[in-house]
Parts: C-alpha cells; structure tokens; sequence
C-alpha cells in the first residue's frame, strides 16, 4: 500500500477552491514565429472545475485540457485534450499536459486519473502508461475484432496477442455475450488490450503505422498513482526533458 510520496518540485502552487493548482510555468517548446510557450491553469466553469491551457507569449492557444478533480472519490477526470493545429503535434505539447495532470494528481493526493481516448488517440496515452478501462460488451467487441484483424507479418510479437483477440470475440460470439461481463472474463479483455498496446508502444511507429495499428472506436483509459510511482523514473525523465521544475 502508498502511503506516501516524496515529492521536490520548484513549481509554485496555488489554493482554487479545494484544490492545489500549478502557476504557470514555461516549457522549451516554440511556435512557429519562434514565441516562447507558457502553460497556465485557468479556473473553468463550477468548482474545481480547470483547463491547462498551453499558449504563447502573444495569448496565442496552442493546446487545451480541461479536468476536473473529484476529491471525495480521489479522482482526476479529464474532459477533453486537444492540440489543435497539426503543426503543432509531435512537440510533446500532449505530453506536457499528461505531466501537468500528474502533478495535479500527486499535489491534491488523489489516486487515479481518467480520460475517454479517441480511437486513434489510444496508442498515444497507453506510451504514457495509461490503461484500457473497458466496460461494455460492445466496446469488447469491436476491440477484439479490431485486434484480431491486424497484420502480424510487420510485427511479429503481435501474434499471440491478435490470436488471443480472436478467440476471445469467438468465444463471446458463440455463447451470445453470457459470460463477457463477468469480472474474470472482463479483467482479461482488458490485459489483452493492454497487451497489444505494450507491444506497440515500444516500438517506433510512422504516422501511417500509427494509424494502421490504431482503433475505429474510442473507449475509457485510467492511470493510478501506483502506476505513476512504479515508473517515477519514465516520468521523471520527461519532467527534466520538458525542463519542468518538478520530481516525483
């Protein structure tokens, strides 16, 4: 069990409502008129209620994330990530906002953070350790059959895992989705999805790759604490290259 957290961070803080929200800070990343870029945590609509907003020196928005945090149920719940221009992407504007969250999640002692992924966003979080939350038997359903289609011939170490799909969805299909719910049968769709995301994640993957091995349907990933300080070095190490004042 955590029961608790070393934490050095220069970073100030600030008390909004009930909760410790990060000051504005810059990160090493320009636009293309070369503007430096800040990320700012503006108070949203109702308490408790925010966006990371990251932006240039000029008020120009580059990228936003809204979350709210839930501190009786101890949750951090994002409510939309987006960077909005193409041009933008592939700066790690998305990462810097995973890492702001998570520092959210570390200052206010909360123990999870949740976010509904886009299909062809899912790849993306799963690199940054979060993991499938499938619930319904029709998310089930089309994740297994998408998985159990992929070509094995590029990646090889997919194999197991688009059989193991396969059988899953055959098994579901043929005793007409009885058994899909339970808890055992439930937690094993998910390591299979989480398998196949493992798999992906360690490997570079070109944009049209990355769309390839993507999902047609989005559906719920979570990130805990625990996962977050099993791989406080993974972490740490974005923190330093994102020159963010902050350690777990």
């Amino acid at each position: 069990m955590i029961n608790h957290i070393i934490s050095f961070k220069r970073i100030p803080f600030k008390k909004v409502d009930n909760s410790k929200i990060a000051q504005e800070y810059n990160i090493p990343v320009s636009d293309k008129n070369g503007y430096d870029v800040f990320v700012r945590i503006n108070e949203d609509y109702g308490t408790d209620h925010f966006e990371t907003s990251i932006d240039t020196i000029d008020e120009s928005n580059l990228a936003k994330n809204q979350f709210s945090i839930d501190h009786i149920n101890k949750l951090l719940n994002n409510g939309g990530m987006d960077v909005w221009r193409k041009s933008n992407r592939g700066k790690g504007l998305g990462v810097v906002m995973h890492l702001n969250s998570i520092m959210e999640l570390l200052e206010n002692n909360l123990d999870k953070i949740y976010l509904y992924s886009l299909g062809q966003a899912v790849l993306f979080h799963g690199k940054y350790k979060f993991e499938p939350m499938l619930t319904s038997m029709d998310e089930i359903m089309d994740t297994m059959y998408t998985i159990s289609c992929k070509d094995c011939k590029k990646i090889p170490e997919l194999k197991e895992v688009v059989k193991q799909a396969g059988d899953y969805f055959d098994e579901v299909q043929y005793s007409s989705g009885v058994n899909c719910l339970k808890p055992k049968n439930l937690e094993y769709a998910n390591k299979i999805v989480q398998k196949y995301i493992d798999i992906l994640s360690k490997k570079r993957l070109s944009p049209a790759e990355k769309e390839e091995y993507s999902f047609p349907i989005g559906f719920n990933m979570v990130l805990t604490k625990e996962k977050i300080l099993e791989n406080k070095d993974f972490f740490n190490g974005l923190y330093k290259k994102f020159n963010i004042d902050y350690e777990i």
